[in-house]
């Protein structure tokens, strides 16, 4: 496969959420970033609307993504309750309304978080529907909205550090590549990379340029389908360990 310009950045905060399909009062979360999320991050910094269907079907219809997690973090579960009025015929437009409602009940969850997560992601577009990745950087740089990691509570701790990388025979070359221009930009040695651990996992969309064969087939349900009825369909997401560069 021929090599392209593809994006590269961070994702890090001192909690994340991307959620696993949830089955009654319990809200799992994965253990590295949904493809979903990613995209529903780099649609928030570039202002798409989240009523907008067709531009969300678009970016994720015609992008690539790949995602290295580099600290898995731990898992911390939280009590959650929320009172929130019957199910009816009533429409309510705000928070407010919904207070005020003749019936309230309080619906009660566990809701899963991971706290001290970190992951990188490489992303790479095709075709004219979607912003090139130069914009997509621009964009991380200086989002329209808020962008968050999985849930609204839980903002981004670092920033996204987005670098735009040409040329990259691989995934795992853009990668190196990035690794080394953060290094240099942060005034790292190699001394301090190596006090870090080296051993991470790596999944892609299959079909991205991979270093080797490698690698196990997961179906994942984090598919965009349909935005409005917030349904996610199975994709097939190539994962292996990495152990990156050298160094």
């Amino acid at each position: 496969m021929a090599a392209q310009t593809q994006l590269v950045f961070g994702l890090s905060g001192p909690m994340t959420a991307f959620g696993s399909p949830a089955v009654g009062e319990r809200r799992p979360v994965d253990d590295r970033p949904t493809r979903s999320g990613i995209l529903g991050i780099v649609a928030a910094c570039l202002g798409i609307d989240r009523s907008d269907e067709q531009a969300l079907l678009a970016l994720s219809e015609d992008t690539s993504v790949a995602v290295r997690s580099d600290e898995g973090g731990r898992l911390m579960l939280d009590f959650h309750t929320v009172q929130a009025p019957r199910l009816g015929k009533t429409a309510f437009s705000t928070r407010r309304e919904e207070l005020q409602a003749s019936k309230i009940s309080t619906v009660i969850s566990y809701r899963e978080y991971r706290v001290g997560a970190e992951a990188t992601v490489v992303l790479s577009t095709t075709g004219d529907r979607v912003p090139d990745v130069e914009a997509m950087a621009q964009a991380l740089r200086r989002p329209v909205y808020a962008p968050y990691l999985g849930r609204r509570s839980c903002p981004a701790g670092k920033p996204f550090w987005p670098l735009v990388v040409r040329d990259a025979a691989d995934i795992e070359a853009a990668l190196d590549a990035y690794d080394a221009a953060k290094r240099k930009a942060w005034g790292e040695t190699d001394e301090d990379a190596r006090g870090r651990p080296r051993s991470v996992s790596l999944g892609s969309d299959a079909g991205m340029s991979r270093r080797g064969t490698g690698g196990v087939t997961h179906r994942r349900r984090d598919q965009l389908v349909s935005a409005r009825n917030r349904h996610l369909g199975l994709r097939e997401e190539i994962v292996d360990s990495w152990f990156g560069d050298a160094t």
